[in-house]
């Protein structure tokens, strides 16, 4: 078993069109400022113990997709994101906000343009798959 240094640095993801996540950045909070065009962020290769959280620092204006690599002979595992993430718009009953995303079956999860400041998502892996959750107080996630 690996030993992963885990800080609670954070770090601001530049407006680009892509960025790769290290494994050694585990731990680390990952702030999205408002971008110029829609993002691509690849996660490193499913390892026990790496975790990321990213959260939107300002309402971003395009979408942001975090991609999970595809590890293993083919097919590669469909279900290597799995966990729920909350649409819920303050002033819309419970019911309303049931109406999250929950990734079965998809490599990436998305913040919508919509996603505002506070908006995040949490992901953990435990060296097979990437388990998530995360709250957006818009529509924030697909």
């Amino acid at each position: 078993m690996s030993t992963l240094i885990q800080s609670n640095q954070c770090v601001t993801l530049p407006n680009a069109t892509t960025y790769t996540v290290q494994a050694q950045d585990s731990g680390k909070i990952m702030c999205i400022p408002a971008q110029g065009a829609a993002m691509t962020v690849t996660l490193p290769n499913v390892q026990a113990g790496l975790c990321y959280r990213f959260i939107a620092v300002a309402t971003l204006g395009q979408n942001v997709t975090i991609q999970a690599q595809l590890v293993g002979a083919p097919p590669a595992p469909a279900n290597i994101l799995t966990g729920i993430c909350l649409n819920f718009t303050p002033g819309t009953n419970l019911t309303t906000a049931i109406a999250s995303v929950i990734k079965l079956d998809d490599p990436n999860i998305r913040f919508n343009a919509a996603a505002r400041a506070g908006d995040y998502v949490d992901l953990n892996c435990d060296g097979t798959t990437w388990y998530i959750n995360g709250v957006s107080r818009a529509v924030g996630f697909t």
